[in-house]
């Protein structure tokens, strides 16, 4: 009877030590979870928002205000909760960006030097233009690199071994002209665009960017670049914005590659794209659509489909 209850004893102590180091390892995913700073890209701004993230590489959290007054937006950074600073136009803008209900400004955080600290990538419009701009942190405070009225800027390398690189060019006339940046001792250095055709889906997110432009249409065939994968939910985002007596003009658009072959090259795509509906009626109503891509290559040729398609307005 001794020798069963000290079984049973011990069977319970074991049962309470599981129990423990269970509770204590939730508690340290939901630790995890809480202390998650991974910033969606491409993600508009709420006016008088802040952001906050490690900017400097200190391992303290900055913040990062964004405010807006009639016309322009703000943007000022506290460091440490001590010394602030504001991001500044280049010389040949006025402004970051103009406050447009229909073209909100879109804030990229991301380490692309791999040095610790963060680049920020700007994207808003001056007039009915866009306008983008490129921050590196030098000195104790944000140099002011790069600004164009560019509409398309994305990240290839961003996930990998590989040195990031950065992509920014023009969309016009149904296609695309990229360049290729790298950040390299605080200065972006311009280099040959040199991938191959249809790198990134682009040649795939033109035709989607002309589609989406020759709308309203009430007859729509959906193109065979659309996966036969891709859920109705999808498909009938398509058809809503296609039959709601709107037309679309393309504003910007911000990519990364998420997934890569055992080659390091991209598999997957996102590419957030972002237009404005102006009603057919009443042309002064205009709204914000943005479709949330991505674009899955299916070979070695550099051939790829739209595998998922969200909507936000």
């Amino acid at each position: 009877m001794r020798l069963k209850r000290l079984f049973k004893n011990k069977i319970l102590c074991l049962c309470v030590i599981c129990i423990g180091l269970f509770s204590i390892f939730s508690i340290y995913l939901l630790t995890l979870n809480n202390n998650d700073t991974t910033l969606p890209t491409f993600s508009p701004t709420i006016n008088n928002s802040v952001i906050n993230e490690d900017l400097d590489g200190n391992g303290s959290k900055d913040a990062l205000y964004i405010k807006t007054d009639d016309k322009n937006y703000l943007i000022q950074i506290n460091l440490n909760g001590e010394n602030s600073l504001s991001l500044n136009p280049s010389k040949e803008f006025s402004t970051l960006g103009e406050h447009k209900t229909y073209w909100p400004m879109r804030i990229t955080i991301a380490d692309v030097s791999r040095n610790n600290t963060k680049e920020l990538f700007t994207q808003c419009s001056i007039g009915e233009n866009p306008l983008q701009s490129i921050f590196i942190f030098k000195d104790g405070s944000y140099e002011n690199v790069f600004s164009k009225e560019n509409n398309i800027l994305g990240l290839i390398d961003n996930s990998n071994n590989k040195t990031p690189k950065i992509i920014s060019g023009k969309f016009s006339s149904g296609y695309m002209d990229l360049h290729s940046y790298i950040v390299s001792n605080n200065s972006l250095k311009e280099f040959p665009y040199l991938y191959k055709k249809n790198y990134i889906g682009d040649i795939i997110v033109c035709d989607f960017i002309n589609l989406i432009q020759s709308f309203p249409y009430d007859s729509l065939q959906i193109p065979n670049y659309f996966s036969p994968t891709l859920d109705d939910s999808s498909i009938t985002n398509i058809y809503t914005v296609a039959n709601n007596n709107l037309n679309y003009i393309f504003q910007d658009c911000f990519f990364k590659d998420i997934t890569y072959d055992e080659k390091g090259l991209p598999k997957d795509v996102s590419w957030t794209l972002n237009f404005k509906g102006i009603d057919s009626n009443s042309p002064k109503k205009i709204r914000n659509f943005t479709f949330d891509i991505i674009v899955t290559r299916l070979n070695d040729s550099f051939d790829y489909k739209i595998t998922s398609l969200d909507l936000s307005y």
